[in-house]
């Protein structure tokens, strides 16, 4: 939620005020009987007020049922409301957090060391710690992003960010995820695999460095298992390696053999999953061979050698037809409408040549720092 100066003040409707008493009310907090007494008393009494600037308050519920605190008239303080996105999310840090051992309220507003007012969607204290948590659902510029992040930092807290528009800094100062997913179908957390991610991205989870369950993520973060790490540092010791084979036809006119090829090779981490093909391990032939040696005794080990591509100009390991031997190029892999089988699965621990093969992935800086949720 953005601030500006008290004479142009917009505040959305909330999840929290406070009564005549200074007492913080959490609107989730309240069964449906107490909301409906507490209604009855404040139509009576008139002793609810807005956190942000004292007005008067009315008790309301959205179309999906949420119960929200709302200006009881337009003034000064005049507000656009929420979306219900918003206020669902609100809720799903408040109740993590607090299953997590932490104390944690909605709109909270505090101050800079400077006078600068700061207002936190959520606000979860433990101890000394004090973590902010922001749902921007609206487009912000990075620089108003990290404005506000430093807001936080001059203030003891960490901020923690779920943005809906991706493209952010991937930068240890500011904790990060986009939020994928909608309301009916469950939010998910998607931690960028690079600061060039576009909003069409949010329907590819397979995109993003990880891809988990929203309250997965928040949950990790009040955990202290989001971390600021090299690839390096966050995959772990171990790992699944699984290849993946299908059936393809020669594309020789004369021959059109029926050939057994690999078409996939994953490395499985605790990070996620990476996808690799024959031709990325022509410079990792130590790996090629350990591969070769877990396939079944009924694949034809021939068929994968270091051949020539005329359209490529290099050489580089592939498949190639069982009978006369004809490169499958990897365009025609990719169109190839065979489906696959999994022919091989086996452990692997990340030794140096495994890390050397990932450090070649095109969506990995294996030596650049960036966030994860560890297991």
């Amino acid at each position: 939620m953005t601030l500006v100066p008290s004479s142009q003040h917009v505040c959305a409707m909330a999840l929290s005020c406070v009564d005549d008493s200074d007492n913080r009310l959490q609107s989730f907090d309240l069964s449906d009987a107490d909301w409906r007494e507490l209604e009855i008393r404040n139509r009576r009494l008139h002793h609810l007020r807005m956190d942000c600037c004292s007005a008067a308050v009315v008790l309301k519920r959205s179309s999906k049922g949420t119960k929200f605190f709302a200006h009881r008239t337009a003034g000064h303080c005049a507000s656009a409301d929420e979306s219900e996105e918003h206020r669902h999310l609100k809720m799903m840090a408040v109740e993590i957090a607090r299953s997590s051992g932490w104390q944690a309220a909605t709109e909270v507003t505090g101050t800079t060391p400077t006078g600068e007012l700061w207002r936190a969607d959520v606000l979860a204290v433990k101890g000394n710690a004090k973590v902010a948590i922001e749902i921007q659902w609206s487009g912000q510029t990075n620089a108003e992003t990290l404005r506000r992040q430093e807001q936080y930092r001059l203030s003891g807290i960490r901020g923690l960010w779920l943005l809906r528009q991706p493209g952010f800094p991937i930068v240890h100062d500011l904790p990060a995820a986009c939020i994928g997913g909608s309301l009916a179908d469950g939010f998910q957390a998607l931690i960028p695999a690079h600061e060039r991610m576009l909003a069409r991205h949010r329907r590819l989870p397979d995109s993003w460095r990880q891809a988990l369950p929203m309250d997965a993520f928040l949950r990790a973060a009040f955990e202290r298992r989001l971390r600021f790490l090299t690839l390096l540092e966050a995959v772990g010791e171990n790992a699944t390696i699984i290849v993946e084979a299908a059936i393809a036809d020669c594309w020789n006119e004369r021959c059109r053999e029926k050939t057994q090829i690999i078409t996939n090779i994953e490395i499985a981490t605790d990070q996620g999953t990476f996808d690799f093909s024959l031709p990325d391990l022509t410079d990792h032939p130590h790996l090629l061979a350990e591969i070769l040696q877990r396939l079944p005794s009924s694949f034809d080990h021939k068929v994968i050698q270091k051949r020539y591509s005329h359209t490529q100009r290099r050489s580089y390991v592939s498949n190639g037809c069982a009978r006369c031997n004809r490169l499958f190029g990897e365009f025609m892999l990719a169109h190839e409408p065979s489906e696959t089988d999994q022919i091989a699965t086996f452990p692997a621990r990340l030794d140096s040549r495994w890390l050397a093969l990932l450090s070649s992935h095109p969506d990995i800086e294996i030596s650049q720092p960036a966030w994860w949720v560890r297991a």
